[in-house]
Formats: C-alpha cells, structure tokens, sequence
C-alpha cells in the first residue's frame, strides 16, 4: 500500500476568473494589433476582424473591408470566443504549474500556449476554420497579432492591481 501525498487536483471552476480576465486581454491586445495592421497593410482597419467571419461565410469574408454586424461583429465573436478558450488552457495549465514551488511561469506558459495557437491555428485546421486574417496579415502583421495575445495572456495572469483610495 503507498502513502505517497498526491496533490489535489485543482477544481476546474477554479480557473475561470483567470481565463476570463486573461482571455479579456489576450483578445483586446491583439484586436487592437489586428486593427491596427490592417489599416497599415490593407487600408482597412476592419479587413483583419472581419477575416475570422469565414467559419460561417467562407472565403468572402476575407474580401470584406468595411464595417458591418455581418462580418465584423461575427469577426470579432469567433476572436473573443477562441481567445477565451485558449486563456481556458492557459489558465489550466498554469493552475497546474502552481501547485509545484517553481519561478514565475506565466510569461513562459504564455509564449508556450500562444506558440501551440498559432500551430493549430495555421497547420493544423481546416483552412475554413483558420482565423482567416492568417492569409491576409502577412508573416509580420500574424508575429506582432499572437505577441499581442502572448502579453495579454501574461498580463492577465498577474493580480489585479489594488485600487488607490483618496
């Protein structure tokens, strides 16, 4: 019979307000990066969110330049919903890492978890169910985006910072 300790497993529901609030950053920082890419290499800061659109539209979506609920809202869903589920596996996983005495991982989890995103992503799934804006932001533009996610996935893993009063 083993006596070894086992560690408790961490509850699933544990690791949600961390997904959500580094989910929430993942997806603001690299929306904005989308943005800001694609007014810069398209000339149309709505052409690199409206791309994710093509799960339910195919591939006009990805000729779509102007803002609209069709497209652009959509985009933008599917962006927030796949970075709520990538921050899920973050979140998971660093909650797993946590229960060992070790450095600060997070940044490192981040680049980590962000590096298998961009595998599956642009390898690994059917074109159709790729982001989309992978075909059309360019080696740099898909870098500078899944930086952005990486930080915002690291910045939502440090605590809240505590609010000053008067």
């Amino acid at each position: 019979m083993s006596t070894a300790i086992r560690p408790s497993s961490p509850r699933v529901g544990s690791v949600w307000p961390l997904a959500v609030r580094a989910g929430a950053w993942a997806s603001v920082l690299s929306a904005t990066v989308l943005l800001g890419h694609g007014r810069w290499r398209l000339h149309s800061q709505w052409a690199l969110i409206n791309a994710p659109s093509q799960w339910v539209h195919g591939s006009k979506a990805l000729h779509q330049r102007r803002v609209s609920w069709r497209y652009s809202a959509l985009g933008a869903l599917i962006h927030h919903v796949s970075s709520l589920w990538w921050a899920w596996v973050f979140a998971h996983l660093l909650n797993e890492w946590r229960a060992r005495p070790t450095a600060r991982v997070a940044p490192c989890l981040a680049v980590g978890v962000t590096a298998l995103a961009w595998w599956v992503d642009t390898r690994l799934v059917p074109r159709r169910l790729a982001p989309g804006f992978d075909r059309l932001a360019g080696r740099w533009g898909l870098a500078c985006v899944y930086g952005a996610f990486a930080a915002g996935l690291a910045r939502g893993a440090s605590p809240p910072r505590p609010r000053r009063t008067g």
